[in-house]
């Protein structure tokens, strides 16, 4: 279940025991033997343990089904981060092959995006991403990809980061090139 649904099924049962209560209320203007009952000290305490017991029941309801809503939310957000992890730890090995067969920047970011679509079967047109330096963003499916080929200390780099809400994962590979 989603939050809006808890919400909205505590606000309906809230309204609920108020009308409850109302319309309790007015049976006791009808039938006043239920006002003599209350003062009775040992109806009080049946009363007040059943109340008691009510919310009890109540209460627990509501936090079995929150917490299984946490559960069942934290897998699938682990599910989907061990996705964008895979995609995106395939399509860099995809880009990490390009640029050491000798591949231009440009060519190994299409490879990269070519790959992440591949891996997650989604129709991609090449044509449709024009690549121009080192980086890019985009979106492939309900994915973003940002791809980037850079050299730090004095060693090339690939990063393929791939996001879905607020899922993120990502992948960089040291390129050695011969020389």
């Amino acid at each position: 279940m989603t939050k809006k649904l808890c919400f909205a099924i505590g606000l309906a049962t809230l309204i609920c025991l108020t009308l409850s209560a109302y319309w309790a209320h007015s049976h006791d203007a009808f039938y006043p033997h239920h006002r003599e009952d209350l003062r009775k000290d040992e109806a009080r305490l049946t009363v007040v343990f059943i109340t008691a017991g009510f919310v009890i029941l109540l209460g627990t309801v509501f936090y079995m089904v929150l917490r299984n809503e946490k559960q069942e939310s934290q897998r699938t957000h682990e599910s989907e981060h061990d996705r964008l992890a895979g995609a995106a730890n395939e399509a860099a090995h995809v880009g990490r092959a390009t640029l050491l067969e000798g591949g231009t920047a440009e060519a190994t970011i299409l490879a990269v995006l070519a790959a992440y679509a591949k891996r997650l079967e989604f129709v991609w047109n090449p044509d449709s991403v024009l690549v121009v330096g080192n980086a890019i963003r985009c979106q492939i499916g309900g994915d973003i990809v940002v791809v980037r080929i850079f050299n730090q200390a004095a060693t090339d780099k690939i990063e393929v980061k791939a996001s879905r809400d607020d899922v993120t994962a990502g992948s960089v590979l040291e390129v050695v090139l011969d020389e």
